[in-house]
């Protein structure tokens, strides 16, 4: 009797669900589509909590170092990125390669080496690391958390 009950009750949902959808009513919303081909993303650029702040002298060159990974979706191929540093007035500085071709999902080690002005006074200075895809500049990360202590 309870094999009958419920054999019932799913013929029941089933009609009701084939008559729900087969409905020509222009009230129903059509059903979402799947999205083909490569959806981009923006990257990624992470910096380690002990690797972000670093000291030395006024004209120092210290090396931070970061990765970067690229984010699009698993149906796009490698990615150009371009690499971008916002220091303060009267430094210098340079990536270990710029720009960066970079597979989808796999963080690529990267470094970046800040020589401070020779006349810069002591203090705390922030700066800021971009990586920015160079065929869809609007996908891009900032990661501006990053400081050079001059002792």
């Amino acid at each position: 009797m309870i094999k009958l009950v419920i054999g019932v009750v799913v013929a029941v949902a089933l009609v009701s669900a084939f008559v729900f959808f087969s409905n020509d009513s222009p009230d129903l919303a059509p059903l979402p589509t799947v999205p083909t081909g490569c959806i981009p993303s923006n990257p990624l650029l992470t910096v380690s909590q002990q690797g972000s702040s670093q000291s030395g002298s006024a004209g120092s060159a210290l090396f931070y170092t970061f990765d970067v990974t690229n984010r699009d979706g698993i149906l796009c191929s490698s990615s150009s990125f371009d690499l971008i540093a916002t220091i303060p007035q009267g430094w210098s500085g340079g990536f270990s390669v710029n720009p960066v071709t970079l597979p989808i999902g796999v963080p690529t080690q990267m470094i970046y080496l800040l020589i401070s002005d020779l006349n810069a006074p002591r203090g705390f200075y922030s700066f800021g690391l971009t990586i920015r895809n160079r065929n869809q500049p609007s996908y891009s990360w900032t990661y501006s958390n990053l400081t050079y202590i001059v002792t």
